[in-house]
């Protein structure tokens, strides 16, 4: 499957949550999921609202396909990919 354009973002998000998931996250992974969370979350999520994660939902035989943008699913994913990486914000502020 071919990227959508503008979900980069949102691809590298997912694809870090299931790395997170998978392997030991070690201090250089930390910080690439620090640095990708404070992107999403640059600018009070401006990001989020101007390109929010595109989801497909349909049966994939249906004539009519399905796709919608939300903006709720980029704050839950934003969200479980800072509560999986276990990052301590209070230390990177110091």
């Amino acid at each position: 499957m071919s990227p959508v354009q503008d979900q980069e973002l949102w691809n590298e998000a997912a694809r870090q949550l299931v790395e997170i998931n998978s392997q030991r996250l070690d201090a250089n992974r930390q910080q690439a999921v620090f640095d990708l969370l404070a992107r999403l979350g640059n600018d009070d999520f401006a990001q989020l609202r101007r390109t929010p994660p595109l989801l497909y939902h349909n049966d994939l035989s249906a004539s009519v396909k399905r796709f919608y943008w939300s903006e709720d699913f980029g704050y839950a994913l934003w969200l479980r990919l800072y509560e999986s990486a276990n990052i301590d914000i209070g230390k990177r502020h110091q």
